[in-house]
């Protein structure tokens, strides 16, 4: 999985955690300009079977996703699927115990 910022080590704890061995976690902090070569020199290291994903903590309609999709894609040389919260016209729920199992939502759906 692909992700940038702080959802990275969110996702590494998680990972260990979980006791997972069998994904590994690229975090792209230069979003601009996209590191095309940089990443696809990472990404190539993979069976082409395998899954591709982006991961961000924003709502989808928010966030590097929109300008990261393509770029990626291009990099991966595969389809990236986008792991997300759902759509939504504020970048936060406003809830501290809604923010939290969102989170904990997000970072399973993440290693699913």
């Amino acid at each position: 999985m692909v992700c940038s910022g702080k959802i990275g080590h969110e996702l590494a704890a998680c990972r260990r955690e979980l006791g997972s061995t069998d994904t590994a976690i690229i975090t792209v902090e230069r979003l601009y300009p996209f590191p095309e070569r940089e990443l696809a020199s990472e990404l190539v290291r993979f069976p082409a079977t395998a899954r591709a994903r982006w991961v961000q903590e924003e709502p989808e309609n928010q966030g590097a996703w929109s300008f990261v999709a393509p770029r990626l894609v291009k990099s991966a040389g595969r389809v990236v699927e986008n792991v997300s919260r759902p759509e939504s016209p504020a970048p936060a729920v406003g809830s501290a115990r809604r923010h939290v199992m969102e989170q904990r939502t997000l970072l399973t759906e993440a290693f699913a």
